[in-house]
């Protein structure tokens, strides 16, 4: 029996076929689908506000600086801050910025600090002894009468200086 060339062709072509193993899909989960919850967009709406103004008058030209007071340098040389014991043991040093209340009468009512040195000792030190009145102020004096004021003040701790200082006495708070 003789066969064409395009005969042979597709028989051989369905012999591969047949003998080829087939190939598989993968399989697809039939299992329910798992999604992450969906939360709502939250919409930003900005509301213009209109609030009334409030008119401020420019500041009087000859007004000046707001009155200050400066503490008595006397006052300040006569009784330094003690610098603690514990402080020189330690050798710590630093400058403290602190701030002081001072009354009518020229005495410092309240001090508070402003900038740390670092050292708490050294913070306390100035604290009694702005306490102690041994420290006046010179308040400005505009028109007749004196003005209850703020200073800002720095006093720098240096080991240098404990030899040279005479030790702060230190008062109770003036009633």
């Amino acid at each position: 029996m003789r066969t064409s060339t395009g005969h042979a062709v597709v028989s051989g072509l369905l012999m591969v076929a047949i003998c080829w193993p087939a190939t598989k899909p993968k399989p697809t989960w039939a299992g329910e689908a798992v999604f992450a919850p969906v939360r709502p967009i939250e919409r930003l709406v900005i509301k213009p506000s209109i609030s009334p103004g409030v008119y401020l008058p420019p500041p009087d030209a000859d007004a000046g600086p707001p009155p200050t007071a400066r503490i008595d340098v006397s006052s300040f040389g006569k009784a330094p801050p003690r610098y603690p014991r514990r402080s020189i043991a330690l050798k710590e040093e630093g400058r403290v910025v602190f701030s002081a209340r001072c009354d009518a009468d020229g005495w410092i009512s309240e001090a508070m600090i402003r900038k740390s040195s670092g050292h708490e000792r050294l913070e306390e030190a100035i604290l009694v002894a702005a306490r102690s009145h041994h420290w006046r102020c010179l308040p400005l004096k505009p028109g007749s009468g004196t003005l209850e004021t703020r200073v800002e003040l720095a006093y720098r701790f240096k080991l240098a200086d404990v030899a040279k200082t005479k030790a702060s006495p230190q008062r109770p708070a003036r009633p």
